[in-house]
C-alpha cells in the first residue's frame, strides 16, 4: 500500500496534533498539580503563621506577667529589704520630726523579733507637738520605704493647749 502525499500530510498533521495535545495535556496536568502543591504549601504556611501569632500573643502575656512580677518584687524589696541599717532609719525619723517641728524626746530601738519569713525590728518613739503635725508624722511613718507598722500608739495631752505627747511603738521589717 502506497501512501500518497496528501494522506502522508494528514497522518503527519494528526501525529503533530496528537503529540501537541498530549504535550499540552501533560503541561496542563503538571500546572494543576503544581498549583495544588503551592496551595497546600500556602495553607501550611498560613497555619504556621497562625500558630506563630498565637505563640507571640502568649509570649506577650508571659512578658507582661513577668514585668508585673518584677514590679511587685521591686515594691516588696523597697518595703521589706533584705538588709536594713537601723541607724539610717532612725536618722530619717529624726529629720522628719525636725522638719515637722515636733520634739523628739526618746527614740529607742527594741530587741528584734524573728518571725517566720522576716525579722521585725521594733522602735519606740516618744515625741510631742501639735496634734495636726503629730498626725502628719504618723502618716509619713506608715508610708516610709522600709515598711513601718505602728503597733502601739498612746496619745496624751501635752504641756500646751494644742500640744499632745505621743508614745509610739512601730516595727520595721527585713528579710
Amino acid at each position: 500500500m502506497f501512501l500518497n502525499v496528501k494522506q502522508l500530510d494528514r497522518i503527519c498533521l494528526l501525529t503533530v496534533l496528537a503529540v501537541s495535545l498530549a504535550g499540552g495535556g501533560f503541561v496542563v496536568q503538571s500546572g494543576i498539580s503544581e498549583r495544588k502543591r503551592i496551595s497546600s504549601e500556602n495553607d501550611q504556611i498560613a497555619s504556621r503563621l497562625k500558630d506563630l501569632s498565637a505563640a507571640e500573643a502568649e509570649i506577650r502575656k508571659v512578658d507582661s506577667a513577668l514585668a508585673r512580677r518584677k514590679e511587685n518584687l521591686r515594691f516588696l524589696n523597697e518595703k521589706i529589704p533584705e538588709s536594713l541599717e537601723i541607724g539610717g532609719f532612725l536618722k530619717e525619723v529624726n529629720t522628719a520630726m525636725k522638719a515637722k517641728g515636733l520634739t523628739l524626746m526618746s527614740l529607742q530601738p527594741l530587741p528584734p523579733a524573728q518571725e517566720r519569713l522576716f525579722t521585725r525590728l521594733p522602735v519606740r518613739m516618744i515625741f510631742k507637738g501639735p496634734f495636726g503635725r503629730v498626725y502628719d508624722m504618723i502618716h509619713d511613718l506608715e508610708n516610709m520605704k522600709p515598711s513601718v507598722v505602728v503597733e502601739k500608739l498612746v496619745v496624751q495631752r501635752g504641756g500646751g493647749p494644742q500640744e499632745c505627747q505621743v508614745d509610739l511603738t512601730a516595727s520595721i521589717f527585713k528579710r
